[in-house]
Order: structure tokens, then sequence, then C-alpha cells
């Protein structure tokens, strides 16, 4: 299980560090946001690099961390479909932009 947990905390590392330098942002601190600041939804993302990992997740482990409030975990075999997913946006409306999700299982 936490070997599962190192690889995927791994693999977003690497994914984050193939960014070319002239795309890359200093890091800021969070400042407290201003409604006037965002344009108005819906907003439009170009310029996507993505990278998802699919892994394979023990049905035990993933039942543990989803929710049970109208979800059905599929899975067979005893194994369900995870991964991490990783998206880099050069351009939106709100700037550069990053996510990292970790995925525990398909539903």
């Amino acid at each position: 299980k936490s070997s599962s947990l190192l690889a995927a905390c791994l693999i977003a590392r690497l994914c984050l560090a193939w960014t070319p330098a002239q795309t890359r942002q200093p890091r800021r601190l969070a400042a407290q946001p201003d409604a006037d600041a965002y344009p108005p939804a819906p907003w439009s993302f170009s310029n996507a690099r993505v990278m998802y990992q699919p892994t394979l997740v023990r049905t035990s482990a993933a039942r543990a961390v989803t929710p049970s409030d109208g979800l059905t975990l599929l899975s067979c075999l005893g194994w369900t479909l995870g991964g991490v997913f990783v998206v880099d946006w050069t351009d939106s409306p709100v700037g550069p932009y990053r996510e990292v999700a970790v995925l525990s299982g398909l539903v």
C-alpha cells in the first residue's frame, strides 16, 4: 500500500519536472482571492499537456478511500483501475495552471 502511494508521488513529481524552464513559474504565497480578479465562467483552457498513468489498485484499498454514498466501485478479481492524472495548462484565464490527481478506483 505504501509502495503504491510512493510510486504515485514519484510519478507526479517526475511529470512536473519535465516542464521546460521557460514555462515554470516561481512559487507564490497564496493571496486572498478577489471576486473581481477572475473572469466569469465558463473558462476555456488551451495548450494543455496531459499524462495519465493507469495503475491496478486492490479493491479493499480503493473502498477504504471511496465515498459509499451512491457510488459503486467497479472491480474484477479483487482489483480496480486507479492511477495518477497530471495536466499542465500553459495558458488559462487565470494564468499557467497545474493539476495533479491521484485516482483511487473506477466508479
